[in-house]
């Protein structure tokens, strides 16, 4: 199951969740917005 919420965006936020994609990140995750990326992933695999 994936739950993405996107309140913005940045170049590290579209690299993070294109290697989500990959399969190269699994887990539960939330991106700070100190980083950047006011995203908030909850990823199952």
């Amino acid at each position: 199951m994936v739950i993405e919420i996107t309140v913005q965006t940045s170049p590290f936020c579209r690299m993070y969740i294109t290697e989500r994609e990959k399969g190269l990140v699994t887990g539960d995750f939330e991106l700070s917005s100190y980083l950047g990326c006011g995203v908030l992933i909850k990823y199952r695999n």
